[in-house]
């Protein structure tokens, strides 16, 4: 047995997911070619240790709009019920209901599916646990403190199109340094 106040681990992964649309070979949404973990484990005595955690993984692919486009919808033209032919959507303002209304644009995505990847993912995390023993049973107080560094990982991008008629984006993060208390019983 080993008595070493230190102990850890470390792994990495190399691994491609695909998927094929229409005979196109694409990254699958959740590819992510590199995934590196770092654990580092420290008993200071018998009531008190710390742990550490590294993670870093590649971008996940996502799809980057080319620009935007006005939307297109059926209309029913001729008044039988059925929408047959396109037309440019609009849309009239409150205040000027019986005005000729503006056009409505959506974001246009063309045929880039998948064709960008977002920023490496990475974190530290850290744990320190307190062990006592009473009322004969095993006690651990700890306190997690998840990103330390407050790395701001993106989870996704919102898009969409400005006053100006241009091409907006918002960045959608994954939670900031997040402390937290606990307690855990052995009986």
């Amino acid at each position: 047995m080993n008595n070493s106040k230190l102990s850890g681990w470390i792994s990495y992964a190399l691994a491609y997911a695909n998927r094929f649309e229409d005979g196109i070979k694409l990254p699958f949404r959740f590819d992510q070619t590199h995934t590196f973990n770092f654990v580092l484990n420290y008993d200071f005595n018998h009531w008190f240790n710390v742990g550490l955690r590294w993670q870093y993984g590649s971008g996940f692919p996502y799809s980057e709009p080319v620009g935007i486009r006005p939307r297109i919808i059926l209309a029913d033209k001729n008044g039988d019920g059925i929408p047959e032919s396109p037309v440019i959507s609009t849309r009239t303002s409150f205040n000027d209901p019986d005005g000729e209304g503006e056009v409505v644009y959506d974001v246009d995505f063309g045929d880039n599916k998948f064709n960008s990847r977002k920023p490496a993912y990475h974190r530290l995390d850290l744990r320190f646990n307190f062990l006592a023993d009473f009322w004969n049973l095993d006690w651990v107080f700890y306190l997690d403190v998840v990103n330390v560094y407050n790395r701001k990982n993106v989870v996704n991008y919102d898009y969409y199109v400005t006053k100006d008629l241009t091409l907006g984006r918002a960045q959608n993060n994954m939670f900031p340094i997040l402390p937290t208390f606990g307690v855990s019983v052995k009986f």
